[in-house]
């Protein structure tokens, strides 16, 4: 700059004007894998809490008795109280009160326009910013992921109770996702979101279920349904011969989600649910709660439970009579529908650590079944036959020692030793 000829004064030099410099929010859910975390972009909360934007603003030099006010252009959003900067500069506290969509789960993304107001209600427009509001149930009860945040938020747009929410986001998980029995379980449910899948098993669907109300703040874990009955802490499935399946006649509300549109319902060898704030959801037949009969119900099921392996061998002699009883007593167990509670996932190790299968049950079979005792290692003594109900008879032809393993399906193999002289 040129200097100013002697006797003028310098010319003046202009102040500068207010600017926006920041604008975060008090009230926010950081989510962990957000690529915008921290700049106050992405803002989650809860339906009932009202954001509270923290905005900079510099150049307010001479200014008293400002408040910065929010609106989406058209509509108010909110204002702050009058404030007197400090050495130009304030962080003004601005509750958005007025942002659509309070009271109810969803989201809004608005562009806001900051403008000032002075006492005499003079407004100079700042900068515009652009935010998504992300409005949850409640405090969420999984880890938050961004795309489950979006979606579950989408999916329950304008719900305001936790029923009305589960029931948003089984019909649009079953708008987007078929049903396809013949699918491998996906190992993380919101993939089926993502592109256009094939279809998936009843197991996604419920954990896919309640992954996105857990985002959203809902109670909610996985229940299992089959054919048969539980018995020492396992789920034992008692199925059809020919199909592997325990359950016919699964059915949904809406013929359309039967088999064929039809009022048949479908045949199952077990089939995943929702359990979501203390009622069930099926979403892969989009609807509350379940119907269904199992294949065998109301048979009769005779569980043996094998002896412990005897201190002692057991002992005969050849061309005498012998008989023995392995079955140290029975169970009785009706087979039904029955009812599992797991954890916030159905995954491949909940069916090796809790799942039993009494297969197959013979064609046929009306009022009762015996599980069988089988020979699974080893060699019986020449002679000697083991009946299905657990008795070791006949007469031994051959001397020697013998040591063979025999099991049941709720049995851990037992072995034995027979000493025939």
């Amino acid at each position: 700059m040129m200097p100013a000829p002697a006797g003028q004064a310098p010319a003046a030099v202009p102040a500068q004007p207010p600017s926006l410099q920041a604008v975060n929010f008090g009230i926010n859910r950081d989510i962990a894998d957000d690529p915008l975390v921290g700049t106050g972009y992405n803002v989650t909360y809860l339906r009932n809490e009202t954001p509270t934007a923290l905005v900079e603003v510099q150049g307010l030099d001479g200014l008293t008795g400002i408040s910065l006010m929010a609106t989406d252009g058209t509509n108010f959003l909110g204002t702050s109280m009058p404030q007197n900067p400090v050495a130009g500069m304030m962080i003004f506290d601005v509750p958005l009160t007025a942002l659509p969509g309070a009271g109810t789960v969803g989201n809004t993304s608005p562009m806001i326009d900051w403008v000032l107001v002075d006492a005499n209600n003079t407004m100079v427009p700042l900068h515009q910013t652009m935010h998504t509001f992300y409005r949850l149930f409640d405090n969420p009860t999984t880890g938050m992921r961004m795309d489950a945040v979006h979606e579950a938020t989408t999916m329950a747009g304008g719900q305001n109770d936790g029923q009305g929410v589960a029931t948003a986001l089984r019909g649009a998980i079953k708008a987007r996702v078929p049903y396809n029995g013949a699918q491998l379980l996906c190992p993380d449910p919101l993939a089926l979101l993502s592109s256009a899948p094939a279809g998936a098993v009843c197991s996604d669907f419920a954990n896919l279920h309640i992954m996105l109300a857990q985002t959203l703040g809902l109670q909610a874990n996985a229940v299992m349904f089959w054919g048969g009955f539980q018995h020492g802490g396992h789920s034992v499935w008692a199925s059809d011969a020919a199909t592997a399946n325990t359950l016919t006649n699964v059915r949904a509300t809406d013929p359309a989600n039967n088999p064929g549109g039809g009022q048949q319902g479908w045949d199952f060898t077990y089939h995943a649910i929702a359990n979501i704030g203390g009622t069930l959801h099926d979403a892969a037949l989009n609807r509350e709660g379940y119907a269904a009969e199992a294949i065998h119900e109301g048979l009769l099921v005779f569980l043996p439970e094998l002896l412990p392996t005897p201190a002692t061998p057991f002992a005969a002699t050849t061309q005498s009579a012998f008989s023995a009883s392995l079955a140290a007593d029975f169970a009785l167990e009706t087979v039904g529908v029955t009812r599992r509670q797991h954890g916030d996932q159905i995954t491949n190790a909940d069916f090796a650590a809790n799942v039993l299968n009494i297969m197959p049950i013979p064609p046929g079979t009306q009022a009762a079944h015996q599980d069988p005792v089988q020979l699974t290692g080893g060699a019986l003594p020449p002679g000697l036959v083991l009946d299905p109900d657990g008795t070791l008879a006949g007469t031994p032809t051959t001397p020697g020692h013998y040591a063979f393993t025999v099991s049941s399906s709720l049995n851990t193999p037992v072995t034995y030793s027979l000493v025939v002289s």
